[in-house]
């Protein structure tokens, strides 16, 4: 049986019977000494002297550094023979060593100018395993330049040591393999030769390269100790590789198992060599004997190497990469017996630890800079009302996030390759709570990839916020922000817009009729209104607790969108004291909102007050004097109706259910804070009914998307943006981009504890999804139940509520 290691030796010795022989006698157990090239004068760094004891035992070795010099120190007097080996060279042998045991020896060896040619393959040759081949020495010959790459990549020269940066990296993918959808970025910088080390060669030769454990599966990769060991050549088959069109001018040795071992996974694939140099460029590897589910994610592993000025080598870039697996038990259904068949893998997303080196420094010099990939995106806009400036230009799952300058451009640099979704928001989106529409974008190694992302016209943002008055053509959109004195924003308050309309003389006299639409601002003080009439003089008033305040405003002719800002004075005490007001929810009789319904409120002593409900089915009235109104509600399409209805003081609610035939139906009149919390589920069913949170997630879609994690259920809601730096799953309010805002979490009512300074739950220790029944967002306060609304700052940046099963 001829294996590989036998075959490499022999051609080794062939090699060193026509290499120059060096006869050298040296008094001393410290060898000093110094390689030159062919030409007797150039130094030859990064050449590996390799000693063997007089019965070819391995001595030592040592690595030449800048200057070719080197030293080994040895234990024991004796005889010795060597050999240097230069990759792309044949050795050169340095025999009839005598060393003894005292003092230090200077020796000068100059290199063998034999160059080593590989051969061009076309065809794969048969491996070399088990029987004597033509192509064993073919095989040997490029497997020996690898070797002498692996051996390098080992060693440093006794010079001043390498200081090397790298990026460490985890990053999740999709089901598909194709999108990042989290990563993880480490940085480092410290003397190293080894980029990564693997477990010592006996584990893998025992127990494979993948290992179940009790935290799960465990994915090792070979470094260059395990490549070089014997048992790595004694459990694998090699072969001459041709290369493909990613290996043009390369050529491979693979390797495969050279024996399938039931329960042990093992590692195939091929070294590539650089054919005209010499030099090993890469080695791709996959993993063998896993589940077919497994096989799906390409599991595998890739090693670049890099060889320094210095003549020195190191591991440049490296990743593995790993499936995620879940177990699934399908059912079917006969007549009324359900049947669960046994559980099954199925691929759930694809996860790739590795890193990369940036740079390389000894001393002052700069060994190796990496250029790195680089996305360089131009916005372009169809209008002037959406501007290019001031984006923010993100890529999901990451942190990497730049705001793009006057002109429209970024540049995200240097980034790790790979497939992303790519989010461009303007300021004006922002504002509008619109997310963008994502963009694939693939970034390759070293590569500068130019991207031109189209971001929606004004008309696009009208309709999609809008809706139903923007499909009909009816009126502006006005947005805005409640502020104090001081110019903070004033959260959770009302905002009445009136405005004159069906104006005439009538015998000498003007008349006219009030119109009115009212809304509440969000945790940071915003709010906006739809549906807003055009070149008409408006009125925007602020009457509650918060305090006083009133702002003239006009939308130019044929505008989409317009804001204004309504600056609040405090109220006396008096004007406190007079202060009621009534908040009315319109629903239909299925519970859902209605929107755009006629209200007349009047106290019998005044003219009434017209208003309009928005699109949660909501009109609020401030102002209002306690006592008794009339109201009286119509609705295209419902029966239409007068109501009475008693008015406190303080904050006032009033339900009203719409029927399309019949009366309006008045329910219970109450005052917030005296509400009765039902049970948890049936609470979050109550709020889902009404429309009280920005976004739910029910669950029904938790088991439609079927995700690993319950915050990645949060990753494509509106009003909030989850965020990953190093294993801190965090979410942030992304209706500012000047403000940093950390939405609380809640679970079944309960707010749980800020474990940051910063108060940023973590949302990677949220229950698994399989116990959460739904999932409630409230981008601030002015839609947050009372039983979830905690006190002051904290309710601003809004709430992220979830109720379990």
């Amino acid at each position: 049986m001829v294996r590989l290691l036998p075959l490499i030796a022999r051609y080794t010795t062939a090699a060193l019977a026509i290499a120059a022989s060096h006869a050298i006698a040296l008094r001393a157990q410290a060898v000093r000494g110094t390689v030159v090239m062919p030409d007797g004068a150039s130094p030859a760094a990064g050449v590996i002297i390799a000693l063997d004891h007089a019965d070819g035992t391995f001595a030592a070795r040592a690595l030449t550094d800048e200057r070719g010099t080197f030293l080994i120190r040895l234990t024991t007097a004796g005889d010795y023979r060597g050999r240097a080996l230069r990759v792309g060279f044949q050795p050169t042998a340095i025999s009839s060593i005598s060393v003894l045991s005292t003092g230090t020896a200077t020796v000068r060896i100059v290199l063998n100018a034999a160059v080593v040619t590989l051969p061009s393959v076309s065809v794969r040759s048969q491996d070399i395993c088990r029987g004597q081949s033509a192509d064993g020495e073919v095989v040997a010959a490029i497997w020996e330049e690898a070797r002498k790459a692996l051996l390098a990549s080992g060693m440093s020269a006794d010079a001043s040591p390498l200081f090397a940066e790298w990026v460490e990296y985890e990053r999740m993918l999709d089901a598909t393999a194709r999108f990042v959808r989290g990563q993880r970025i480490k940085t480092t910088r410290a003397a190293t030769t080894h980029a990564f080390r693997s477990v010592p060669w006996q584990r893998l030769s025992d127990s494979g390269y993948v290992v179940d454990t009790d935290d799960g599966t465990v994915f090792h990769a070979p470094d260059a100790d395990v490549l070089l060991s014997d048992s790595f050549a004694s459990l694998h088959c090699f072969h001459v590789e041709p290369p493909g069109a990613e290996h043009r001018g390369e050529i491979g040795v693979g390797f495969r198992p050279a024996r399938e071992r039931s329960g042990v996974s093992e590692i195939e694939g091929t070294f590539w060599i650089d054919r005209a140099t010499s030099e090993l460029r890469s080695l791709d590897y996959h993993y063998t004997n896993l589940p077919a589910a497994a096989e799906r994610a390409k599991p595998g592993g890739l090693v670049e190497f890099l060889r320094l000025a210095s003549g020195s080598w190191l591991v440049s870039r490296w990743n593995i990469r790993m499936p995620q697996l879940s177990a699934t038990a399908p059912t079917t259904s006969r007549g009324r017996s359900v049947r669960v068949s046994s559980s099954t893998l199925d691929l759930s997303a694809v996860r790739i630890v590795g890193g990369e080196v940036s740079t390389v420094h000894r001393g002052d010099s700069t060994l190796f800079r990496s250029q790195g990939a680089t996305l360089a995106v131009v916005l372009s806009a169809p209008d002037t009302v959406v501007s290019r400036a001031d984006a923010r230009v993100s890529l999901q799952g990451t942190d990497y996030s730049v705001v793009t300058s006057a002109d429209g451009r970024v540049r995200l640099t240097p980034i790790l390759p790979g497939q992303y979704r790519l989010f461009a928001q303007t300021p004006l989106m922002d504002s509008l709570g619109i997310m963008a529409d994502p963009v694939d974008v693939t970034v390759r190694v070293n590569e500068t990839r130019a991207v031109t992302v189209a971001l929606p016209s004004a008309q696009s943002l009208w309709k999609r916020v809008c809706g139903e008055s923007a499909a009909s053509g009816d009126g502006a959109h006005l947005r805005g922000v409640i502020v104090d004195s001081a110019g903070l924003p004033v959260e959770n308050t009302p905002l009445r817009l009136t405005w004159q309309q069906q104006v005439s003389i009538v015998r000498d006299r003007l008349i006219w009729t009030d119109q009115s639409v009212t809304t509440t601002s969000d945790s940071l003080g915003n709010w906006q209104l739809c549906g807003v009439p055009r070149d008409v003089g408006l009125m925007l008033r602020v009457e509650s607790a918060a305090g006083s305040g009133r702002t003239a405003v006009r939308v130019a002719e044929g505008a989409l969108f317009a804001a204004a800002r309504v600056v609040v004075r405090p109220l006396t005490v008096a004007e406190a004291a007079r202060l009621s007001s009534v908040t009315i929810t319109v629903t239909d009789s299925a519970g859902k909102p209605v929107r755009d319904a006629l209200l007349s409120v009047g106290d019998g002593g005044k003219s009434p007050l017209r208003f309009r409900t928005d699109s949660a089915g909501r009109a609020v009235m401030t102002s209002i004097q306690p006592g008794s109104i009339n109201v009286e509600i119509r609705k295209v399409g419902f029966a239409s109706g007068t109501l009475s209805a008693d008015v406190d003081r303080g904050e006032n609610s009033l339900p009203i259910v719409m029927q399309r035939a019949g009366p309006p139906r008045l329910a219970e009149m109450r005052v917030f804070g005296d509400r009765v919390v039902p049970a948890r589920q049936a609470a979050f069913d109550e709020r889902q009914r009404r429309g009280d949170a920005n976004a739910v997630v029910t669950r029904e879609e938790i088991e439609k998307r079927s995700p690993s994690y319950t915050w990645q259920l949060l990753t494509r809601l509106p009003t909030i943006t989850v965020l990953d730096s190093l294993g801190f799953i965090y979410a942030k309010s992304s209706r500012t981009s000047s403000v940093l805002c950390w939405p609380r979490v809640a679970i079944d009512g309960k707010i749980i504890a800020e474990s940051d300074p910063e108060m940023r739950p973590n949302l990677a220790f949220l229950p698994p999804p399989s116990e959460i029944y739904g999932i409630e967002v409230f981008a601030g306060s002015a839609r947050l139940p009372l039983d979830l609304g905690g006190e002051g700052q904290k309710r601003t940046c809004g709430l992220i509520s979830i109720t379990t099963r």
